[in-house]
């Protein structure tokens, strides 16, 4: 298999994504985009409006080479028609797949709790809240995933339904991950290591 120049990545929150994104990119030098900070500004924690968050995707999508994250569907059609590859990754069930999102969630509250110092430990309630509410929401996301696709406004959950519509008409450069064997499989052919670049753990989205 040819190296790619653009991997669009999707599934389930805590299938590994953003992990298996990050690792591509390094392998490859291909910048690496996160779809969950186009839907959400990490910085306000505010649902970016469906104009601006389309103009990011269509910038990405115009450049030559990149790797993107996500399980959102719709506005992300950009980079599937552009994509030389897409993998779906969907070798965990829902069970698993809250597990991992729970030891990234504790995991990421603790290391915020270690970098504060003195009484700010205790002062930062507002975003200890954000971070229970995304933990709450991404639980419900995983569980939802195999029912009936969301409303529109509620697109940026995904679901298998609309991640199968949406990969249908690019099926021949979907390569669909269904167990742990898959991916290595799928690391090796693209001349990636799996022991620097396997299965990703706890902390993946």
């Amino acid at each position: 298999m040819s190296p790619p120049a653009r991997v669009h990545i999707t599934g389930v929150s805590g299938a590994g994504k953003s992990t298996l994104a990050r690792r591509i990119g390094s392998a490859f030098d291909l910048p690496v985009h996160h779809l969950d900070e186009i839907a959400i500004d990490p910085t306000t924690r505010e649902r970016r409006p469906p104009e601006e968050r389309q103009a990011m995707v269509a910038r990405i999508a115009a450049d030559p080479r990149w790797v993107t994250d996500g399980v959102q569907t719709g506005w992300t059609d950009p980079l599937c028609e552009r994509a030389d590859l897409i993998v779906w990754l969907d070798h965990l069930d829902a069970s698993r797949a809250s597990v991992r999102i729970i030891g990234r969630f504790t995991r990421q509250a603790w290391q915020e709790f270690r970098r504060q110092r003195g009484r700010g430990k205790f002062l930062r309630v507002r975003s200890y809240g954000h971070q229970a509410r995304a933990l709450v929401r991404s639980l419900l996301e995983v569980h939802e995933f195999d029912r009936a696709p969301p409303e529109p406004e509620g697109v940026d959950a995904g679901s298998r339904t609309a991640i199968i519509a949406q990969l249908e008409p690019h099926r021949a450069k979907v390569r669909h991950c269904q167990t742990h064997g898959d991916v290595e499989d799928l690391l090796v052919q693209l001349g990636v290591d799996p022991a620097t670049s396997a299965v990703p753990n706890v902390d993946d989205a």
